[in-house]
């Protein structure tokens, strides 16, 4: 008993003294049975999970505190030094940095910075420079806990804001940094006249190598003014209305320089940290800390994590840049087409044709459309604690967004650029509806703010507000509508339904992520994947066709055409009548669907085509996915895994999507009727997973070739460039196994039980987070293995033209896309493929297809059907593009 009783050696509080109370709890317990506990009336369960066991090392902070020393033990023990060499100054120094990022990955700041037995007492640490080192720490975690709680958008993960008792402010004034630069300066340049000899008269050829104390100093330097450095910015970007982000960009430069030196001085600090400085268990010794010790990372790691924090305080300024200077409005001012002023883009013959379109650029001032753009942009940066509670703070505070505008004005602003009539906007039953739906846009930008895993999350409550939101809305139409019929103004109402159509607008994108994220997170089963890229593949064709509906109704609005090519091609079909000539193949109409649908890419408005670019990727996806499961005779849709079945599996994905009325959420039956496994040929489905994945490669090419309208942002581009990486290799896989199956008998090929998939998300090459790489594997034997190689692989350039047989028309196929890869396919070579393949395909019965409501301009596959009854905004996906064959100006 006496060994366990060795705390009674720590001194006991200045007027106390230690008692032992083990007889009385030993006479206490001899009383009890085994099982029976004592307890206060109030002691619950929360209670008993909170409560510590005693003389359990992993809880009782007391027990195993056996040379575990307090700063004033410590110096009365001389186990740390009264006298630091810059080598040591410089280790320390580093050391905490490694524990300032602990601090901030979540750890509590007693585990991490209060290690270091200096940091207990700043005052008295006997090196001036260390000194003012943790003097400006202090302030900026001071700084930092103040500005993530103010902000709010943190969990348990994130950070800890308790001190655990520990004082953290400090009053001072600036001397101190400056006197320890001062010194710094001074031994720098007497260790540089030491290794000069002086420094007096020869002058000599090359410089002298500096020793490691000088070298050492100019290390220690360079981090006491980026510490400095970092707190100013801090302190800049904290000003109202973002008035200090141009001074904080200037430093924010600055700071990245200084990281670099520090990051190739790390190695002068390394091992110089003297014993007994830092004690991981020093924790043992402090009141209401969790006696457990973390491992804290190499200074490198943590150097490169503040590079991270320093790039996306970048990206965060430059917020207001982003939503003010000569951005143009996604719809309606950007011209199809990529027409200039005065160009005709109509489609129409002769002069009459003619029109000149105007493109309107947008100086918007904290422009909600593009704040919400830029959200995505920076949320997928993954960034810390810091930057995400500074840029929420800069983009709502004291009631207005970026410190120009109250969010209902900034809502007026959006939906007049959506463009709904003004007469609409200023109407006085909207104004208590701004006011409902500007909190819930705040929530939404705060959103943004979490990390990726609650944003998620918080996504599924969010889709409850906006639900009540868009009830609202379409509330809000029939009343105005009412009131407008009740004095007979509404002649031509074309559109009736503005507001819902808005709100439905801001819902799609936040679905889209919500199945995006899944992805990201690694939450979905590999089984999952087609359900979801179906689901996806529903919500943005419908998305697209919000769009373009959008469109037809801005040019009754604002007087000029943005559909001319849709308009022009709804003329041509309408003058093909039935009995004006013959009635053409199945092949061809579908070889003429296809051409429509890449040069209705072109026509697109940017926003509008990186949707279309995003709907026919996750159709190519399902497609493909599907048809490896055809591949090798799996049927999916009869899962019966541990977790539960399709059904099951479907609730527990899209059931949030219930909670918005429109669009008209999908259920399991929907999908289970819409693929049939058991009859579609498996080259089929890859051949129009090829299809979809050439038309995003077309749209993908042509959106990121430079243009003076709309070009996408240096951000939005190099996702798309990530993008185009995917599809094209995936387009390699694909024209890979089609050419196989084609020499082993198309649609009569046999199953391949053997056929695996694998999926890339995080490659070095052509990774990304959402779009994957999904590659065939076999697991047949290395003979096998080797031969189907030699069949299915196709060389990186064109082949040669006397060498190809004449009958492997796939094998051009599979050669394309390695041709193509960052270039736009040749038109020409392109139709006179598919139209040969066309040919020698046999018409597919009705009942082998994947079938659809809405016409299928697809050959078997089409996106799923639904049946919403939209305000004329949601309605079924078409097939393929979605959009309306006849004039799109008449829909509603």
């Amino acid at each position: 008993m006496e060994a366990d009783l060795s705390v009674m050696e720590i001194p006991p509080p200045e007027g106390c003294e230690w008692e032992s109370i083990d007889d009385l709890f030993q006479r206490a317990s001899d009383d009890l049975e085994v099982g029976q506990l004592i307890q206060q009336p109030g002691f619950g369960l929360f209670e008993a999970m909170s409560a510590i066991e005693i003389m359990d090392p992993k809880m009782d902070g007391g027990v195993g505190a056996e040379g575990v020393y307090t700063l004033e033990e410590a110096r009365k023990l001389k186990l740390i030094p009264d006298k630091l060499t810059p080598p040591q100054v410089l280790g320390i120094i580093d050391r905490l940095l490694a524990c300032e990022v602990a601090w901030l990955s979540g750890y509590s700041i007693a585990q991490t910075l209060y290690t270091c037995l200096y940091m207990h007492d700043v005052a008295t640490i006997p090196n001036p420079a260390l000194r003012a080192y943790a003097t400006i720490l202090l302030k900026t975690c001071e700084l930092v806990r103040h500005l993530v709680t103010a902000a709010d958008v943190y969990e348990e993960e994130d950070f800890i804001s308790s001190l655990y008792g520990q004082k953290i402010h400090i009053e001072t004034d600036a001397s101190y940094l400056a006197q320890a630069e001062a010194e710094l300066s001074a031994q720098i340049k007497k260790e540089k006249e030491a290794s000069d000899g002086g420094g007096k008269g020869k002058a000599k050829a090359t410089t002298p190598a500096l020793s490691t104390e000088a070298l050492s100093c100019e290390a220690i330097l360079t981090r006491l003014r980026f510490r400095a450095n970092l707190y100013t910015i801090l302190k800049e970007m904290e000003k109202p209305h973002c008035a200090g982000i141009n001074t904080a960009q200037r430093l924010l430069k600055t700071a990245q320089a200084q990281l670099q030196s520090m990051k190739n001085t790390v190695a002068l600090g390394r091992g110089q940290v003297p014993t007994g400085v830092f004690d991981p268990k020093i924790c043992r010794r402090m009141p209401s800390v969790p006696p457990r010790t973390i491992d804290i990372m190499e200074p490198e790691e943590a150097v490169r994590m503040f590079d991270k924090m320093v790039s996306d305080l970048q990206f965060a300024c430059t917020v207001v840049d982003y939503t003010t200077k000569g951005k143009k409005s996604a719809i309606t001012s950007t011209t199809p087409g990529g027409g200039k002023k005065g160009h005709n883009v109509s489609g129409g013959a002769g002069k009459g044709g003619e029109e000149d379109v105007p493109v309107e650029v947008v100086e918007n001032a904290g422009n909600l459309a593009l704040l919400q753009e830029y959200l995505y942009l920076f949320s997928a940066r993954h960034a810390d604690v810091i930057s995400r509670s500074r840029l929420y703070i800069m983009c709502y505070h004291q009631h207005k967004i970026l410190g120009a505008r109250t969010l209902v004005t900034a809502l007026q602003e959006d939906m007049k650029q959506f463009p709904i009539p003004p007469d609409i906007v200023n109407h006085p039953l909207v104004a208590p509806f701004l006011e409902h739906t500007g909190k819930v846009v705040n929530h939404t930008i705060k959103m943004f703010a979490y990390n990726r895993a609650r944003q998620r999350r918080k996504l599924a409550h969010l889709f409850v507000e906006w639900g009540g939101i868009l009830a609202e809305a379409e509330k809000l139409d029939n009343l105005i509508r009412t009131q407008k019929q009740a004095k007979k103004q509404h002649e031509e109402e074309f559109f009736s339904f503005w507001v819902s159509s808005w709100v439905i607008g801001q819902c799609f994108p936040l679905m889209s992520q919500f199945l995006l994220l899944g992805f990201e997170l690694e939450i979905y089963n590999p089984v999952e994947y087609p359900m979801v890229f179906w689901y996806l593949e529903f919500l943005l064709s419908t998305e697209t066709k919000h769009h373009v509906q959008i469109i037809a109704a801005t040019k009754r609005v604002t007087g000029y055409s943005t559909t001319h090519a849709y308009k022009a091609r709804g003329q041509r079909t309408k003058g093909k009548t039935p009995g004006a000539g013959k009635k053409e193949p199945e092949q061809v109409a579908e070889k003429e669907c296809v051409k429509a649908a890449k040069e209705e890419v072109q026509t697109m408005p940017v926003a509008t085509r990186i949707l279309f670019i995003k709907y026919r990727m996750s159709g190519a996806f399902f497609r493909y996915i599907v048809a490896a499961h055809v591949h090798a005779g799996k049927l999916h849709t009869t899962d019966n895994a541990h977790y539960g079945g399709i059904e099951a599996r479907f609730i527990n994905r899209f059931g949030v999507f219930h909670r918005l009325p429109q669009p008209q959420p999908l259920f399991p039956q929907h999908y289970t009727s819409t693929v049939d496994l058991c009859k579609t040929p498996a080259i089929r489905l890859y051949e129009e997973a090829l299809d979809m994945f050439e038309m995003a490669h077309a749209g993908l090419v042509l959106t990121l070739d430079p243009s003076p309208l709309a070009p996408p942002s240096p951000q939005v581009a190099a996702d798309l460039r990530r993008m185009l990486d995917v599809v094209t290799a995936n387009m390699a896989q694909i024209s890979a196994v089609v050419t196989e199956l084609t020499l082993r008998g198309g649609d009569a090929a046999p199953v391949d039980p053997h056929r695996t998939l694998q999926y890339d998300w995080k490659s070095a090459t052509h990774g990304h987070p959402f779009w994957p790489v999904v590659s065939l594997t076999s697991t047949t034997t290395p003979a096998a293995a080797k031969t189907k190689t030699k069949t299915t692989s196709a060389p990186p350039s064109a082949p040669n033209k006397q060498q190809q047989p004449q009958q492997q028309q796939p094998g051009k196929k599979a050669a394309q896309p390695q041709q193509t890869q960052h270039q736009q396919p040749q038109k020409q070579q392109q139709q006179q493929g598919k139209a040969k393949q066309a040919q020698q395909k046999p018409q597919q019965p009705q009942t082998a297809q994947i079938r659809t409501e809405a016409g299928a301009a697809s050959a078997t596959t089409s996106a799923p059907p639904a049946t919403a009854p939209a305000p004329s905004t949601t309605t079924a996906p078409a097939a393929t593009v979605p959009t309306p064959t006849a004039d799109p100006t008449t829909s509603s």
